[in-house]
């Protein structure tokens, strides 16, 4: 691995960590606010990696759709009443609401969108070519 790959890797990996503590405490105040906004924390998360990254990559949008998974049912469970353990959370989260798991989703996806892109437009080495003119061939 070049040093640039790793120094991309860990700026998308801060962007993603930064974001997603972003989410997890927002999504609490806007709890709090009244209102329910459970994809929050994984958006935030993809829109963190996205931003500090340099180039598309597959595999940071996968990654980033395991951990928005994560991070959605971890931010969840931290501001549900119950005394649960996390684990017992996860294997129980077939019985929350159709919109809480649907919304949990779409902000798995987000993060996955997010990931995958560029979001900054910082050129790196997958910068498209300009067309060069060739002559016609008659």
């Amino acid at each position: 691995m070049t040093g640039r790959r790793i120094v991309r890797a860990f700026l998308s990996l801060v962007g993603a960590a930064l974001g997603g503590i972003l989410g997890h405490y927002a999504f609490g105040w806007i709890l709090r606010q009244g209102l329910y906004a459970p994809m929050l924390p994984g958006a935030c998360l993809g829109l963190g990696c996205g931003l500090l990254s340099r180039g598309k990559s597959i595999t940071r949008g996968v990654l980033c759709l395991l951990a928005a998974l994560g991070l959605g049912l971890y931010t969840r469970w931290t501001h549900d009443a119950n005394d649960k353990s996390f684990s017992y959370f996860v294997s129980h989260f077939y019985e929350l609401t159709p919109i809480t798991q649907l919304m949990i989703g779409l902000g798995a996806l987000l993060a996955s969108w997010f990931g995958y892109t560029q979001l900054l437009g910082v050129a790196g080495n997958d910068t498209p070519r300009p067309k060069q003119d060739r002559p016609s061939v008659t």
